[in-house]
């Protein structure tokens, strides 16, 4: 599911979530994976993905 589409929850810091390792940043950049523009970061890479989906596909091929 594209992050865009979860609940999105602020900390105190008034940072924005889509999950506990992906945040919502400022700027639109590409998906890492798939190319499509989207805000959101993934922590521990600190780079854009839209989705769980190329999330776990980037992991898969890069990680294992």
């Amino acid at each position: 599911m594209k992050f865009k589409n979860y609940k999105i929850t602020e900390d105190k810091y008034g940072f924005e979530y889509a999950t506990s390792d992906v945040m919502k940043g400022n700027e639109m950049k590409p998906c890492m994976w798939c190319k499509t523009e989207t805000e959101y970061i993934e922590i521990y890479t600190e780079s854009h993905f839209c989705s769980n989906e190329c999330v776990d596909n980037w992991y898969n091929k890069y990680m294992s």
